[in-house]
């Protein structure tokens, strides 16, 4: 589970609350917990040469403070340049999860309460749905990680380059 209680305002650099002031948990798929360990007990000491703490950021800055949008939105690009894919937005992140979750059996209201929390009407704010019946919705996502083997191939000169 996360918690979403806060947001980083770059041109103020201040951290504010969320849109709608309504802190929420967030259930956290079982693949993602898998990177996010493995970055947590690998890369985050790397990169700060102490281990994360539970207050710390979940990515932060090599300085330990709020990544700036413009850096992240940059190197996402850089990712998806790698990729071969074309530029998005990152809230196009968002987008792809609820997309991808809704076509493998997830509900519509249900995802809408874990990536907007609630709506607010008054049906709304009278229903909470049991914990495990919002993680079950996030799980129906069918992704995985693939654990691959990276195999340098020889390289070899063709008409004069490299290929």
């Amino acid at each position: 589970m996360m918690l979403v209680s806060a947001s980083w305002n770059t041109s103020h650099r201040i951290e504010k609350g969320t849109k709608t002031e309504q802190p929420r948990q967030v259930p956290v798929h079982p693949v993602l917990a898998r990177v996010l360990a493995e970055w947590k007990l690998g890369g985050w000491p790397l990169m700060l040469n102490r281990p994360a703490k539970a207050d710390d950021l979940l990515i932060p800055s090599r300085r330990g403070v709020f990544r700036s949008r413009h850096h992240s939105l940059s190197a996402f690009h850089d990712d998806l340049a790698l990729l071969g894919l074309r530029k998005r937005r990152q809230h196009d992140l968002r987008r792809t999860f609820i997309s991808l979750a809704r076509a493998d059996g997830a509900r519509k209201d249900v995802l809408e309460g874990v990536t907007h929390g609630a709506r607010g009407d008054i049906m709304d704010s009278y229903t909470t749905l049991p914990w495990a019946s919002v993680c079950e919705e996030v799980d129906k996502l069918k992704v995985r990680v693939v654990d691959a083997k990276v195999v340098r191939l020889a390289e070899v000169e063709t008409r004069g380059a490299l290929a």
